[in-house]
């Protein structure tokens, strides 16, 4: 009796250790709760120690105990400190382990107590000690005798010692945890706060995630205080999802023109004040790198020059100026050119040539050939009345079309001979942003009647309309293209940025709309590799006399993948199919076909440092071998050498020949190597030699499906013919034994992973399922758990390398579950980039910080390492203020998450 109550004790302190309550942020209710289980409690243990005395959480409890409860069902336990007993009451000039304004008069007589302090050195004295004590607790509270309490069974593990080292260990962790103080219903209370961690951690992942576009800051901040009071599998999952909250950049005055550089992660944007170049490097609140006055200080457009060395200003009250940009911490003025009042500017992707339309809507050709020396090649006349408010000029990719456009009409300039321009038609088509598609044929329009236009130009002489898109409010201000041609961006009055799909130009798709701007959107431009948005407008809180937000202004950086937000770290372009892998440490990725190698660091893109020459077929896995930077592929395998990545070397003999394969894996000491390809079986390797392999043996009836190591190399599991998972043991490679078998209903296998510490093996199903299996006897595989979450066949399966947590891939996309119960999978966040992930495979990196998913037409990265996304929202916001504070923590002490 003793025993099973002494264990459950045990048990509940070695998983929670309740803290210090003065330490603990808990929510309003949590008082509620832990007074309901008081409620339910009939004797209260108080473990007595000055620390415990101090704690509010104790002195609560222990006053409401005597005043809803009699004195003497109050159990003191002394594990430091005094504690006097004098004639009526207890010596308070004394005594320090009791909070004395809460019982100082109430108790009316001793009440019952055990004194556990200075306990011996010696093991077997101490657990004498212990087991007395917990003998007396117990038979006080059960209302026995200690002979019954015990028992003869009880009796004889007290002379073994087994059961008094299992309370010793408890009663040590409990005086360790003293200062807070303690109950007969310590677990409930404990269980009780956490609750209310849990609860208030998800409040602030839904508030963050209602406020993330249009308080990011805040919201950013809401996260890692959520992670911080419990890490809940929202809290986690809401990490991994954050890359997509907007970077924002405050401007002074409100934003008119941002313009990103062509080839580096950098952007510049132009207020009524001044142009500010910024670093978008490594995903972090983007670095200012230099400031550029100067002019009449009312900057309104900005544009970089396509081979990245020029940066134009163009200044509604002053002249064209041209900047050299080529250190962009350090601009250099190189030229002011004579066009005046300048509001519109362009340069043209091929040719060296700037069109810049003035207030008059005058628009100039000048020729940047030698920037120091430009000069205006001519002059395109502008409306009959000039000096409207809606106007914009764009310059084909080929620099032989202007497009000049005003409130209501639309001119085609054939520029071909830049000193001659000609006309080439008028369109009546009331417009105030446009742009060319990257293809050069096709002109984006946007205009005051909440519609924009994709008009053919084929022809400059006979343009024509080809897709009207319309949705947004309030005039369209702003058009942006992406590189690829495939991505329209449009800013309208109303605040929002939408995203559409122009790959079929015929009919446009809606993708994503972007909320989070306060005031009207003025501009917007995609990086160079498509993978940010960014769009200005007037945003803020009021700071003019009437109440107007338009003197302040903001940049928002939108991290996108095609039409939609984007969460993942970085993208590549690569064959479909292609196969994902780590490096021992981590600093390299393969994929790809051909197979690619790709440097990866803590901040920054992937850098393509060159392919290795593997096969021309269609199966083409690869893999690094475990503590070597050696890569191999093929059956009968080859290996290269990657020790230096860009000039791989092939250890396999010239003489050698070999085939692609579908599936390769190693087993975790490196020794072994597992080979399949479509319509053959796993071949087993030795790789002692990784210059030379050696074949052992073929597993009869296995398939291509898939293959997994467990984590000491001994079992190995497929994929048979009929979809059913074989384990196999392999504890003499030479000699692999058919142990258990795993059979799917009503669906097949088709993808395994082994957890990487427990006998666990991760089954991934054609009806989307992943389940779990303990092979702790590989005979008689026991199935604990299953969660279905994918509406396809689930094609890559990977278990992450030091976490409870899984990831598999499907057509719907990648997903993250936590695994820390393996009967009850628990989804973590669903991955989505814009690509379709069919045929998919995955891989963690070796430190388990990066996901790496195939997906069609690539491979995308995801950053899921708790830390260093904590590390990076905390770097991307400013710190949460005391009154942001009150309005989401109101009950507790302002104790803001990120300290600057």
């Amino acid at each position: 009796m003793l025993e099973r109550q002494v264990r459950a004790w045990y048990q509940a302190r070695s998983v929670r250790v309740f803290r210090d309550q003065s330490n603990l942020a808990a929510g309003a209710d949590a008082w509620e709760r832990i007074r309901t289980e008081l409620e339910r409690s009939a004797w209260l243990i108080l473990l007595a120690r000055p620390e415990s005395a101090e704690s509010r959480w104790v002195r609560r409890e222990v006053d409401w105990w005597l005043t809803n409860r009699d004195a003497t069902s109050l159990f003191i336990v002394i594990t430091a400190g005094e504690v006097v007993w004098d004639v009526d009451d207890f010596n308070w000039a004394v005594t320090d382990a009791l909070p004395r304004a809460e019982m100082e008069g109430k108790t009316g007589k001793e009440p019952l107590h055990v004194t556990l302090r200075d306990l011996p050195h010696d093991p077997a004295l101490r657990a004498e000690r212990v087991d007395e004590a917990a003998a007396t607790i117990g038979a006080t509270i059960r209302g026995l005798s200690k002979d019954q309490l015990f028992g003869a069974h009880l009796r004889e593990q007290s002379r073994t010692r087994r059961i008094t080292q299992a309370v010793l260990a408890a009663l040590t962790l409990l005086a360790v945890a003293a200062g807070s103080g303690a109950v007969i219903a310590a677990q409930q209370r404990n269980s009780a706060v956490a609750q209310t961690l849990v609860a208030t951690s998800r409040q602030l992942v839904a508030e963050s995630t209602a406020i993330r576009d249009t308080q990011p800051d805040l919201a950013r901040q809401l996260l890692v205080q959520a992670y911080r009071m419990s890490p809940t599998s929202q809290a986690i999952g809401a990490l991994v999802m954050s890359p997509s909250i907007p970077r924002v950049v405050h401007t002074a005055d409100y934003s008119d023109d941002v313009a990103f550089s062509a080839g580096r992660p950098v952007f510049a944007s132009a207020s009524r004040a001044e142009v500010n170049l910024y670093s978008t490097a490594g995903g972090l609140a983007p670095e200012k790198l230099s400031t550029i006055t100067g002019g009449s200080a009312s900057p309104a457009a900005v544009a970089f020059s396509p081979d990245d060395r020029l940066l134009a200003i163009a200044d509604a009250d002053g002249p064209l100026r041209i900047y050299d940009v080529t250190d962009v911490r350090h601009p250099t003025q190189v030229d002011t050119l004579g066009v005046l009042d300048a509001e519109e500017i362009a340069f043209s992707a091929q040719a060296p040539l700037l069109v810049a339309m003035d207030g008059a809507e005058q628009v100039s050709v000048i020729d940047i050939t030698k920037p120091s020396e430009a000069r205006t090649m001519s002059t395109l006349p502008g409306s009959s009345t000039g000096g409207g408010l809606n106007s914009a000029v764009a310059i084909s990719p080929n620099g032989r079309l202007v497009a000049a456009q005003n409130e209501d009409t639309l001119v085609l300039w054939d520029i071909s001979t830049p000193t001659r321009p000609r006309r080439t038609a008028t369109l009546a088509i009331p417009g105030s942003a446009a742009m060319f598609h990257p293809g050069g044929n096709v002109l984006a329009v946007g205009g005051e009647d909440d519609t924009t236009r994709l008009i053919d130009v084929s022809d400059p002489r006979a343009p024509f309309t080809i897709a009207t898109v319309s949705g947004q409010r309030l005039g369209i201000g702003a058009v942006a293209f992406s590189s690829d041609g495939e991505t329209l961006a449009t800013g309208a009055g109303d605040a929002t940025v939408a995203l559409w799909d122009v790959t079929d130009r015929l009919r446009p798709a809606l993708g994503t709309v972007l909320k989070g701007h306060t005031g009207s959107i003025r501009a917007v431009a995609l990086s160079p590799d498509d993978r940010i948005v960014a769009s200005a407008g007037a945003d803020g809180p009021p700071e003019s006399p009437n109440g107007s937000d338009q003197l302040n202004g903001t940049v928002r950086l939108w991290n996108v993948a095609g039409t939609r937000r984007a969460s993942e770290a970085a993208a590549i372009d690569s064959h479909d199919g292609s196969t994902p892998a780590f490096s021992a440490d981590g600093k390299l990725l393969a994929g790809g076909f051909p197979s690619t190698i790709w440097e990866l660091s803590e901040s920054g893109l992937p850098r393509d440092l060159g392919t290795v020459p593997t096969f021309n077929q269609g199966q083409y896995a690869v893999r690094f071998a475990p503590n070597r930077s050696v890569l191999v592929a093929g059956m009968p395998p080859r290996a290269w050498d990657l020790s230096d990545p860009r000039k791989p070397r092939e250890l396999s003999p010239r003489s050698s020949e070999s085939d692609g394969v579908s599936v390769l894996r190693f087993s975790p000491n490196g020794e072994l190597l597992a080979t399949s390809s479509v319509g053959s079986e796993v071949q087993l390797w030795s790789m002692t030699d990784v210059a030379a392999p050696r074949h052992l043996a073929g597993l009869p009836g296995s398939t291509a499906a898939a293959i997994a190591f467990n984590n000491d190399g001994r079992l190995l599991a497929t994929v048979d013919t009929e979809g059913s998972v074989v384990v196999w043991d392999i504890s003499r490679p030479g000699q692999p034994t058919q142990r258990g078998t795993i059979e799917i209903v009503d669906a097949r296998t088709t993808a395994i992973d082994f957890a990487t510490r427990d006998q666990v093996l991760y089954v991934g199903t054609s009806a989307g399922a992943v389940t779990s299996w303990s092979v702790q006897d590989p005979d008689r595989p026991d199935r604990r758990g299953e969660i279905a979450r994918h509406n396809g066949a689930v094609d890559g399966l990977v278990h992450h390398p030091s976490r409870a947590m899984v990831a598999s891939a499907s057509d719907d996309g990648a997903r993250l579950f936590d695994v820390s119960d393996v009967t009850r999978p628990v989804e973590v966040a669903a991955l989505a980039d814009g690509r379709t992930f069919s045929s998919a495979d995955l891989a963690f990196s070796p430190d388990g910080r990066l996901l790496a998913v195939t997906g069609s037409g690539g491979l995308s990265l995801w950053d899921v390492d708790s830390d260093t996304l904590l590390r990076r929202l905390c770097a991307q916001s400013q710190p949460i203020t005391a009154d942001q504070w009150s309005q989401y923590l109101a009950d507790e002490p302002y104790d803001p998450p990120c300290r600057t």
